[in-house]
C-alpha cells in the first residue's frame, strides 16, 4: 500500500497522510475533493498537490518513506481536465 498526502503551497504544509492501493486511487480521491465546495481544495485548488510519500507493507507493518516526496498530481488539474473551470 502507498502513502499520499496533499501538499498546501500557501501553508508550506502537507496534510495528513493517506494510505491507498494506486496512484489511480489517490488521483481518484483528489478528484472528489475538489469537486465538493466547501472544500478548502475546491476553494483554492491551484495551492495543492498531491505527492507519494512512501510505502506501508500491512503484513509487518512496517513504514517505509521514499528519499524525497514524489510529485503525483495538482488539483487543479483535475478541474482543466473535466472542464468544470
Amino acid at each position: 500500500m502507498k502513502i499520499y498526502a496533499v501538499f498546501d503551497d500557501k501553508a508550506r504544509v502537507y496534510g495528513t497522510p493517506q494510505f491507498m492501493l494506486t496512484d489511480g486511487i489517490a488521483i481518484r480521491t483528489l478528484a472528489d475533493v475538489v469537486k465538493e465546495p466547501s472544500s478548502m481544495i475546491a476553494k483554492h485548488p491551484e495551492d495543492f498537490s498531491m505527492y507519494e510519500l512512501g510505502s506501508y507493507d500491512e503484513a509487518s507493518g512496517k513504514i517505509t518513506p521514499l528519499e524525497n516526496p514524489a510529485f503525483l498530481i495538482r488539483a487543479v488539474s483535475l478541474i482543466e481536465e473535466s472542464g468544470n473551470k
